[in-house]
């Protein structure tokens, strides 16, 4: 009786594991490509007097936010430097700053974008203006409107 036990014990071991089906990985997200469009422009007319002097920078941020661990990496910027505000572009005819952002794995990252305007008068008064948002997994592409 005890030689039967070790061999019962292995044959259900045995059977134990030959029978058992290897757990599935879930399926693993494709990456993506994601564009945005910056749109600058002026958001009204400075030609009057008042506005002599009075001028403005910008930067343009894409970063890849890691939406676990909320962990940001720029992966595109660009400035534009501090000039008179009359010579960005008037509404009619705005700036069109396209980029192309690939390989982003939607259910770990989105992309953010970032506007910051820095304003100095003709008295040396510095303003500045700012604003981020997250751009949505489910669509490939996010105009930004920039307005001065």
């Amino acid at each position: 009786m005890k030689s039967i036990f070790p061999i019962v014990s292995i044959t259900c071991l045995w059977v134990a594991v030959a029978c058992s089906k290897p757990v599935p990985n879930p399926p693993q997200a494709q990456p993506i490509t994601q564009t945005v469009a910056f749109r600058l422009a002026q958001a009204k007319s400075y030609d009057a007097p008042v506005y002599n002097g009075l001028m403005a920078e910008v930067k343009l941020t894409i970063s890849k936010e890691n939406i676990h661990t909320g962990a940001n990496t720029i992966v595109w910027d660009s400035t534009i430097n501090m000039q008179r505000i009359q010579l960005f572009p008037q509404a009619v005819s705005p700036a069109l700053i396209v980029k192309n952002i690939g390989n982003i794995i939607p259910d770990r990252q989105q992309l953010r974008t970032s506007v910051v305007v820095r304003y100095i008068t003709n008295q040396n008064y510095t303003y500045h203006k700012a604003v981020g948002t997250a751009m949505p997994h489910h669509t490939n592409f996010k105009q930004v409107e920039v307005t001065l």
